[in-house]
C-alpha cells in the first residue's frame, strides 16, 4: 500500500450531498432523537460516517477505535458530539465554497457510495458473513479515495476522467495522472482508523481480478463483487465471472441483489427528496433538488450550526474545567486542531500567563510572556487583535517562551489565536498546526476568529458563573454557620437537663435510655458541626464497631418513638458470629435510622419490619457483611424504584426528599453496596459492606 495516511488527507474538507446534511439538522431539531434514527442518517453519507470513525481514532475517543458498528460508536460518542459532527459538516460545506463543477460529480459519487454499500450488505447476508455492518461500511466507503483525489485536483481529474467510469478504468487514469489510485488512497485513509484491517484491504484490492482476490477473506471478495454490480447495471461477463468464481452465484441471484440494492437506495434518496416525484431514477433526483437543498443548507448554517458548536452551556460542576474541555473539543471537531493551550493575561501586570486546564502540564505555569516583550508573536497578535502564524514569522525575532511552547506542543508551527470580546481579554489560543493546517488557515482564517470570538464569550460566561456561584455558596456558608450557632444552644440546654435527669433517676433501664439520648444529642451536635463546612469530608473517624449493639440500640430508641405509637412491630435477626468490622458508627446510624423511618413511615397500622444482619457474604472475591431491611408493605411504584436513590420532591409533609440519596451517598462512602427490591408483598433494602476485622486481618478459614 502507498505510504499515506489520513493525516496527509483532509477528511474534513470532502464534500457531500445537502440532503443528508439537512437531514441530520432536522433530527436535531427535535424535542427528542434516538440513537438509531441517527445511525440511520448518518450510514446514508459516506463523508458524515468517514468523519464519524476519524473522531473515534483521535485522541479523544482512541479506545474506542476497534468498534466497526456505527449505531454503537454513536452511543459512546454521545449525543453532543454527533450533533457537533453533523452541523461542522454543514459549517464546511458552506465556507468550503466548493466549485459548482462538483456537484454533480460529487452527487455521482454519493449515490454510487450508498448503492454499493446496500448490494455489499444484502451479498453478505446471502453467503452468510457475520458482520453485515462491516460489508455495508466497505460498500460506503469504497470510494472515499477517489472523492479525496477529485477534490484535491478538480480541474485535472474532471478534464482527464469520466467520473462515471467503471472504478478499474478509472483508476488507470488515476496512476498516469497523480501516481496514485482512489483505492490505495481510500485504504490508507481507513488503515489509520483502525477499525477493522479488513475493511481497508477491501477498499485497496476492489479492482483486482477475481482469479487474484480468490483466497482472500470474504470482505475483500464481498466489496469486490458488489463494486462490479455497482459499476456495470447490466449482466456483462465480467460480473458473472465473478459472481461464480468468488461465490458460485447465477445471474438470477445477482438481479435480485441488485433490484434490492436499488430500491434500498431509491427510498432513501425519496425520503432525503420528499417534494420531488418518485418516477425519476436516484440520481436525476437528487439533482433535480440540489439548488434548493444548498440554499436551504446555508440558511440552516447561517441561523445556528456555529452558535450550536460553541455556545452549549458547560455542566454546572466544574464549571471553568468543563469549558476549557468543550472548547478543546469544538476546536478538534471544527479544524481538526489536536494539541493546544491557553495563555491567560493576567488583570494585575497584563502578563499572558500559561494555564494548566488539563492538570497534566504543570510546566505550562512557569510559561509567561510580558506586556514589553517586543519580540513575542504571541503579544502582537493579542495586541493587535488578529492571528499569527509562527511559520511565516521566524525572521521577526526570537521569543524563547514561545520556543518552549513549540517544544512542549511538539510542532514547530503555532497559531497564536486572540480569545478577545467586546467585554473582555481573556488571552491566547495557542495551537499545533500540521503544514496542511497551517497553509489553510494562513490564507483563510475567517472561520477561525470567529470561532475565538464565540470561544471568549463562552470563557468568560463560565468565569462570571463561577464567580456568582462562589459569592452565593460564601453567603450560604454563612447563613448555615448562624443557624449551626443558634441550634447549639438548645442542645446545649437538653444536654445539661438530661444530665440533672440521670442524677435524679436510679433505674438502670431508665439510665441506659438516657445514654442513649445523649449520644444522638452529640451526633446531632457533629452533624451540626459538618453543615458549617459546607461539602467537607466528615469530622467523624473510623472505629471498630459491634453491628449488632448498634442495631440494638437504634431499636430501643425507634420502638418507643415510631413504632408503638404507629401499632408497628420490629423484629431482629442477628447473625450470633458477626464479628466487629471497621466503619463509621456515623454513617451507619444515619443509613440506619433512614430505612427504618422510611419503612415506618410506609406501613399501615398492625405492620412489620425485619433487620437481620449476617457475615461472611462473598462478592467478586471480597468478603462482606450483609444488612437486610425489610417489610410487609405495599411496595414501590416502578417510576419511584427507578430513581429509587435520586433528589426528589417528597409528597409526604415535612419531607426534602433526600433521605434515600444520603443513603446511596453514606454507602458510597463506606465503599459498600445497596440495593432494593419491591412488590406488592414489601420492599427489601440490602446492604454489604466490605469486610475489615477489628484486628486487621481478614477472616476467611
Amino acid at each position: 500500500m502507498s505510504n499515506l495516511g489520513s493525516d496527509h488527507i483532509n477528511v474534513e474538507a470532502l464534500p457531500t450531498i445537502p440532503h443528508t446534511l439537512l437531514e441530520l439538522i432536522r433530527l436535531f431539531g427535535q424535542p427528542s432523537v434516538e440513537f438509531k434514527l441517527l445511525a440511520e442518517a448518518i450510514r446514508q453519507d459516506p463523508v458524515v460516517t468517514a468523519r464519524v470513525f476519524k473522531l473515534a481514532n483521535s485522541v479523544f475517543f482512541r479506545q474506542w477505535r476497534k468498534v466497526s458498528n456505527l449505531h454503537q460508536l454513536l452511543v459512546v460518542l454521545g449525543i453532543d458530539t454527533v450533533r457537533q459532527i453533523a452541523l461542522l459538516c454543514a459549517t464546511e460545506q458552506i465556507f468550503s465554497h466548493f466549485a459548482k463543477e462538483l456537484n454533480q460529480p460529487v452527487t455521482a459519487l454519493w449515490y454510487r457510495s450508498v448503492l454499493c454499500a446496500h448490494l455489499a450488505e444484502k451479498t453478505a447476508a446471502l453467503i452468510g458473513y457475520p458482520s453485515k455492518d462491516e460489508a455495508y461500511l466497505a460498500g460506503l466507503l469504497h470510494r472515499i479515495g477517489q472523492l479525496s483525489l477529485l477534490c484535491s485536483a478538480p480541474d485535472r481529474y474532471l478534464k482527464k476522467i469520466d467520473i462515471v467510469l467503471d472504478l478499474k478504468k478509472t483508476e488507470t487514469f488515476e496512476r498516469r495522472l497523480f501516481n496514485i489510485t482512489s483505492s490505495e488512497i481510500g485504504a490508507a485513509i481507513v488503515q489509520d482508523w483502525q477499525v477493522c484491517p479488513f475493511i481497508a484491504d477491501a477498499i485497496e484490492f476492489q479492482t483486482q481480478s477475481a482469479d487474484s482476490v480468490i483466497d482472500s477473506t470474504p470482505l475483500v471478495r464481498i466489496l469486490l463483487l458488489s463494486r462490479l454490480l455497482c459499476d456495470h447495471e447490466e449482466e456483462s461477463v465480467t460480473v458473472t465471472y465473478a459472481a461464480t468464481r468468488l461465490f458460485n452465484l447465477n445471474n438470477e441471484i445477482l438481479q435480485t441483489i441488485r433490484q434490492q440494492a436499488q430500491q434500498s437506495a431509491h427510498s432513501i434518496i425519496q425520503h432525503l427528496c420528499p417534494q420531488r416525484s418518485g418516477d425519476g431514477n436516484g440520481l436525476s433526483l437528487l439533482e433535480q433538488s440540489l439548488a434548493e437543498c444548498n440554499d436551504a443548507l446555508r440558511q440552516q448554517v447561517k441561523n445556528r450550526a456555529l452558535t450550536n458548536i460553541l455556545r452549549m452551556q458547560p455542566s454546572l460542576s466544574d464549571e471553568e474545567r468543563a469549558s476549557y474541555n468543550r472548547l478543546r473539543s469544538d476546536f478538534h471537531l471544527l479544524f481538526g486542531i489536536e494539541e493546544l493551550c491557553f495563555l491567560i493575561k493576567e488583570d494585575s501586570s497584563d502578563r499572558l500567563c500559561g494555564h494548566d486546564d488539563l492538570g497534566t502540564r504543570p510546566e505550562l505555569h512557569q510559561v509567561s510572556i510580558q506586556p514589553d516583550n517586543e519580540a513575542s508573536l504571541g503579544r502582537r497578535a493579542f495586541q493587535e487583535n488578529r492571528i499569527a502564524f509562527s511559520a511565516e514569522n521566524r525572521s521577526d525575532g526570537f521569543c524563547v517562551a514561545e520556543r518552549q511552547l513549540e517544544n512542549l506542543l511538539n510542532s514547530r508551527q503555532l497559531a497564536f489565536i486572540p480569545l478577545r470580546s467586546t467585554t473582555r481579554q481573556f488571552g491566547l489560543l495557542v495551537a499545533a498546526l500540521t503544514p496542511a493546517q497551517s497553509t489553510k488557515f494562513s490564507t483563510e482564517s475567517s472561520l477561525l476568529e470567529m470561532a475565538a470570538q464565540l470561544a471568549t464569550e463562552t470563557l468568560t460566561e463560565a468565569q462570571q458563573r463561577r464567580t456568582s456561584q462562589q459569592r452565593d455558596r460564601e453567603e450560604l456558608q454563612l447563613s448555615l454557620r448562624a443557624k449551626a450557632h443558634e441550634i447549639n444552644n438548645p442542645l446545649s440546654i437538653i444536654t445539661n437537663y438530661l444530665y440533672l435527669l440521670s442524677q435524679q433517676l436510679e433505674e438502670e433501664k431508665a439510665q441506659q435510655q438516657i445514654e442513649i439520648l445523649q449520644e444522638e444529642i452529640n451526633r446531632i451536635g457533629i452533624l451540626v458541626a459538618d453543615l458549617k463546612n459546607l461539602g467537607a469530608t466528615p469530622t467523624a473517624d473510623l472505629g471498630t464497631i459491634q453491628l449488632n449493639d448498634l442495631i440494638l440500640q437504634l431499636k430501643t430508641l425507634m420502638s418507643g418513638s415510631l413504632f408503638k405509637p404507629r401499632q408497628l412491630s420490629l423484629h431482629l435477626d442477628l447473625d450470633s458470629e458477626l464479628k466487629p468490622i471497621i466503619s463509621y458508627p456515623g454513617h451507619l446510624k444515619q443509613i440506619l435510622i433512614n430505612l427504618l423511618k422510611n419503612a415506618a413511615e410506609a406501613l399501615a397500622p398492625q405492620g412489620e419490619v425485619w433487620v437481620s444482619t449476617r457475615d461472611r457474604i462473598f462478592k467478586n472475591h471480597q468478603q462482606h457483611v450483609e444488612i437486610e431491611i425489610r417489610d410487609n408493605g405495599p411496595g414501590m411504584d416502578r417510576g419511584v424504584l427507578e430513581h429509587l436513590f435520586e433528589p426528589v420532591t417528597s409528597t409526604k409533609i415535612g419531607h426534602s426528599g433526600l433521605g434515600l440519596t444520603i443513603v446511596k451517598n453514606l454507602v458510597d462512602q463506606l465503599h459498600g453496596e445497596i440495593s432494593c427490591s419491591s412488590s406488592h408483598s414489601g420492599t427489601r433494602f440490602q446492604i454489604l459492606l466490605p469486610r475489615d476485622s477489628a484486628d486487621g486481618e481478614e477472616d476467611l478459614a
